[in-house]
C-alpha cells in the first residue's frame, strides 16, 4: 500500500449515504448489506475522521486540555485514519469472527468487517458528555443485531457472541486488578 493511499479522503459521499442508511434502519441494512472490504475500510476512516473531530470539538468547548495538544493529536489522527481504521477493522473482525466461528459454527471474516465497521458509527457519540456512556449498551445491540443478520443466527445466540469477549475482558481485568492490590498488601514499605 502506498502513502498516498494511506493519506487519501476516499468516498466520503458514499460513506455518509451509508451511514444515514444504517441509522436510518440498522435491521434492515445489516440483512441487505454486502459491501466489500474497500467499501468498508472507507467507511471505518471516516468514522474514525468524525470521531475525532467530535472529540476536539467536544474537549475545546469544555477546555479539558491545551489546544495546542489537541490541534496536534487530531492532525495526527486524521493523517493516521486510514492505518488505524484498518488496524483496528483487521484486529477487531477477526476477535469477532472467532467467537462466532467456536459458538456457532460458522466463519465469514467478510460479514465480521460489516459488523465491526458498522457498529464504528457508535464512536461519534463517545465523546459527548452525558450521553457518550450509552456508547457500550448501543455497541452491544448493534453487534447483536449484525451478527444475527449476517450470520444468520438467532438474537440470543448472537448476544451471547457479543457478551463473550466483554465478559471474558472483564475477568481478565477483574484477577489483574486482584493481583495488583494484592502485590500492594504484600510489599507495602
Amino acid at each position: 500500500m502506498h502513502i498516498k493511499s494511506l493519506l487519501s479522503i476516499g468516498n466520503e459521499k458514499e460513506s455518509f449515504r451509508k451511514l444515514a442508511e444504517f441509522l436510518k434502519n440498522p435491521l434492515k441494512f445489516f440483512k441487505e448489506n454486502k459491501d466489500t472490504e474497500e467499501r468498508l475500510l472507507d467507511f471505518m476512516t471516516l468514522m474514525v475522521r468524525l470521531s475525532a473531530t467530535i472529540s476536539i470539538l467536544v474537549d475545546l468547548i469544555l477546555a479539558q486540555k491545551p489546544p495546542i495538544v489537541l490541534v496536534i493529536a487530531f492532525s495526527i489522527t486524521i493523517l493516521l485514519a486510514k492505518i488505524i481504521a484498518q488496524i483496528g477493522l483487521f484486529i477487531s473482525s477477526h476477535i469477532l469472527n472467532f467467537f462466532v466461528s467456536i459458538i456457532a459454527e460458522k466463519d465469514n471474516l467478510l460479514a465480521a468487517k460489516r459488523i465491526i465497521a458498522y457498529s464504528s458509527s457508535v464512536s461519534l457519540i463517545y465523546p459527548i458528555p452525558i450521553i457518550g456512556f450509552s456508547a457500550l449498551f448501543l455497541t452491544i445491540i448493534i453487534h447483536t443485531i449484525g451478527i444475527s443478520k449476517q450470520y444468520k443466527l438467532p438474537y440470543f445466540k448472537s448476544f451471547l457472541i457479543t457478551a463473550l469477549p466483554l465478559i471474558i475482558v472483564g475477568i481478565f481485568a477483574y484477577f489483574l486488578r486482584g493481583i495488583e492490590g494484592l502485590k500492594l498488601f504484600f510489599y507495602q514499605d
